[in-house]
């Protein structure tokens, strides 16, 4: 009876990991749905890096403080009007990226220039890369586990 009360527990906790570690890659892959729709579409304008700035924030789904990087930019659409926008971005990418007044490539819906990008790559900034991470290790652990209950069910079987 104690092993069918572990193995039900194991199940359980593997259950619980696996829940939180696709509800945290979906929370992840929110970050995923402007470089997805820029994707083959995009017009690409030059545009203006105007502020270049580090926040630090809690997140509601993490138990600290995650440092972000944004970057605002400005950069004309195809009518030619000045459009603004503001993305988070990798810290790499950051730290390339001269500072404020210099040049930078922007990347825009044609149909909808309030999408756009300075950075269009599929990346996983800020919080949303630190929820990646959170979520692999938690689905990592969570198979891990299913395959040790099923070993020690089998172990049990085979006595």
């Amino acid at each position: 009876m104690p092993g069918r009360v572990r193995s039900l527990a194991g199940i359980i906790l593997s259950l619980a990991l696996l829940a939180a570690g696709l509800a945290l890659l979906y929370s992840a892959s929110h970050s995923l749905r402007v470089p997805l729709r820029l994707a083959g579409r995009a017009l690409v304008a030059q545009g203006i890096v105007m502020e270049k700035i580090t926040e630090q924030h809690p997140d509601r789904l993490l138990p600290f403080d995650v440092t972000s990087y944004v970057v605002r930019y400005a950069f004309p659409n195809a009518q030619g009007q000045m459009r603004t926008g503001q993305q988070t971005v990798t810290k790499s990418f950051f730290e390339e990226l001269p500072g404020q007044g210099s040049p930078a490539w922007v990347f825009f819906d044609p149909d909808d220039p309030s999408v756009s990008a300075i950075d269009p790559r599929l990346t996983f900034p800020g919080a949303a890369g630190w929820r990646l991470g959170m979520a692999a290790a938690a689905l990592l652990l969570a198979a891990l586990l299913l395959a040790l209950n099923a070993g020690l069910a089998g172990r049990r079987a085979g006595r």
